[in-house]
């Protein structure tokens, strides 16, 4: 058997299949599954004692002679009982995969068997869940911000299960960010560079939940906070080797460019002024920036700095790969500034150029000081 099971104090017994450990409870522990969320998994189980065969039937269903196992109680105050994780079709397939146990009440009840214990599989020996909830109060303050969030030890030992220490970890439902949480913990315990990628729609919290007493709009800003909690409460914990607990926020959005392309009879005077800048007006600098990135195939990971030259802001992405200033009417001084790092990229607005002979003067500009570069005009 092997030592992870043992770790488990698992109930080591032999049909006649072979030796198999005593498994979990066969009950969903999640009051979300009911018999509103998974009617299909909400049925009482029969036992008969002398024959020991199992089936399954409805509730309250008469049988002489069997003992009925309905499905636990739910203790959410709305429903009336857990679901269980197999369905009926499984129940019938793999009753030898079952046993019955007697309680101490003088009932029975009814779990799984693990077998092959030649090899140990990872859904075996990963920790138990429910300290994910006590986790997030802790961050917060003991409030409870979200329903049921994912344990850390849980994502660290999935996690950690990976081959290698530098990779991306992407979590395209992240709800509370406990996966961004896990991935900076395990980097401070063995030295690793993974980084994570958070996906999550702006779900609103509802207005009288915990969440938005507490300043939170939408699930999103409750994994940013989290995010920032768990990185200050590692840093205290890990202080000489604290990974990098930074992290950017993106929001999936139109373009930064209007919609300049129209049929000729819908053009007018107005529509014509509307369009003498082709950018979006809510577009920031960042904006601006991060879609250069995009649409140059760099990564918006990358580094990025920003200073002020000559009045304008000149932003510089992983050492001067790519060099950008999103200002009106950029004097040569600071266009000058910018072709002297001899960037891959040097990127403009069309506003940056009073006239075409300036941006003829910029093209000659980058010709002398630094010809490798590739000049953009947005």
């Amino acid at each position: 058997m092997p030592d992870a099971y043992k770790g488990f104090r698992r109930d080591v017994r032999t049909d006649r299949l072979g030796p198999f450990a005593v498994g979990d409870p066969l009950y969903n522990h999640n009051r979300k599954f009911n018999e509103e969320t998974r009617p299909n998994l909400v049925f009482s189980i029969f036992y008969q004692p002398q024959t020991q065969e199992i089936s399954t039937g409805a509730i309250g269903e008469r049988r002489p002679g069997w003992f009925e196992l309905p499905p636990h109680a739910n203790g959410d105050g709305v429903h009336k009982y857990h679901a269980w994780r197999w369905s009926r079709q499984k129940i019938a397939d793999e009753p030898y995969n079952l046993i019955v146990l007697p309680t101490a009440s003088g009932g029975y009840e009814i779990h799984t068997k693990i077998r092959d214990f030649g090899r140990t599989l990872l859904k075996d020996v990963i920790p138990d869940i429910p300290n994910g909830d006590a986790e997030l109060r802790k961050l917060f303050g003991g409030r409870k911000l979200f329903d049921y969030p994912k344990s850390v030890d849980l994502l660290r030992t999935l996690i950690g299960s990976v081959p290698g220490k530098d990779f991306v970890c992407l979590d395209l439902f992240s709800g509370s960010a406990t996966t961004a949480h896990a991935v900076m913990r395990l980097n401070a315990e063995d030295g690793g560079r993974r980084s994570f990628i958070m996906v999550q729609l702006p779900e609103p919290c509802g207005e009288k939940s915990e969440a938005a007493q507490a300043g939170f709009q939408t699930i999103c800003e409750i994994g940013k906070a989290r995010i920032r909690r768990a990185g200050d409460q590692i840093r205290t914990e890990f202080p000489g080797a604290c990974p990098d607990i930074g992290f950017r926020v993106f929001r999936v959005d139109e373009g930064c460019r209007k919609e300049v392309l129209y049929p000729p009879e819908e053009i007018s005077q107005p529509l014509i002024g509307q369009t003498v800048s082709n950018i979006r007006e809510d577009r920031t600098d960042l904006d601006l920036l991060y879609a250069c990135l995009l649409d140059q195939g760099l990564g918006i990971h990358l580094p990025h700095t920003s200073r002020v030259v000559g009045g304008c802001t000149v932003h510089r992405v992983d050492g001067g790969v790519l060099a950008a200033c999103f200002d009106a009417g950029v004097p040569d001084t600071v266009i000058r500034d910018i072709a002297a790092s001899r960037p891959q990229w040097a990127v403009f607005r069309d506003s940056a150029f009073a006239s075409d002979a300036a941006k003829i003067n910029v093209t000659e500009i980058f010709k002398s000081l630094s010809p490798g570069t590739r000049v953009q005009v947005l």
